[in-house]
């Protein structure tokens, strides 16, 4: 953990998950595993116009495909994994269907979630309908997500106006809004029978989680402005290398790992 840091109420303590098979819960405390994974290339990712209507919940590039392709490789040799869950956004949704097909098949339960979804500041982190959206996916459950529009747009877009009106960050500058949906997450989490998860979800929602309240993140020191204290979301004990890891930009279909400790 860096120094100053605060870590407060509602900070979870990750361990890295290579280390799983020597960690030890200790007293009152309980462990579970959490693999995040990026979503592939979207087609903002290739053109970087995330306002442009075109990319409305943008999908995944022929490209993308293949980058999920060979994720599910990779995630085939997750054999324990009795979860699935992602982001109600397109192409977390075809990340998660193409990349995540061994769980699929034996039946792990397959759950979109609003609070892993990306910031919401421009049209490619909009989402469609879920009646729209279930329709393409019969097989993801869309029952806990409550709104079948996109309320979280609709909140921003009410303080802020549209995007013609207003075209800069929305949510990706309410720092607290966003660090207390990777919080739901985590509790939601820590209250199911399930072990271990399999996360599809988004590069600005995994930088805000991993760093938010951190030094050298603009969130840090910086009390006043956001509303009072602000505690991080996430907090290593002593391991410098494995928060570093964490905290790095994530690439399209990046796999990373960690245990996560909960209080019993």
């Amino acid at each position: 953990m860096c120094p100053n840091t605060t870590i407060a109420r509602g900070s979870y303590e990750i361990r890295p998950y290579e280390a799983l098979a020597d960690l030890v819960a200790g007293p009152g405390e309980r462990l579970k595993v959490v693999h995040f994974v990026r979503h592939g290339q979207g087609t903002h990712n290739v053109e970087g116009d995330y306002r442009s209507m075109q990319h409305f919940d943008a999908a995944l590039t022929p490209y993308g495909i293949e980058q999920c392709e060979a994720l599910a490789v990779k995630t085939s040799l997750l054999s324990k994994v009795d979860l699935l869950v992602t982001s109600p956004l397109t192409r977390c949704i075809q990340t998660a269907s193409i990349g995540f097909p061994k769980q699929q098949q034996a039946g792990v339960p397959f759950i979109a979630l609003e609070s892993v979804r990306e910031t919401v500041n421009f049209s490619c982190d909009r989402r469609r309908s879920i009646r729209e959206v279930a329709k393409n996916f019969p097989t993801v459950d869309f029952s806990q997500t409550e709104d079948d529009e996109d309320s979280v747009w609709g909140k921003y877009e009410k303080l802020f106006g549209d995007q013609e009106a207003y075209d800069k960050e929305r949510e990706s500058d309410d720092h607290l809004a966003v660090a207390e949906r990777a919080r739901t997450f985590f509790a939601w989490f820590g209250d199911r029978a399930e072990q271990e998860v399999l996360v599809s979800t988004h590069s600005a929602f995994l930088h805000h989680l991993f760093n938010h309240a951190q030094p050298g993140y603009v969130a840090y020191n910086r009390t006043e402005a956001f509303g009072g204290d602000v505690a991080t979301v996430v907090h290593t004990t002593g391991n410098d290398a494995f928060e570093k890891h964490m905290r790095a930009r994530w690439e399209n279909c990046e796999l990373r790992s960690m245990v996560i400790v909960y209080d019993s």
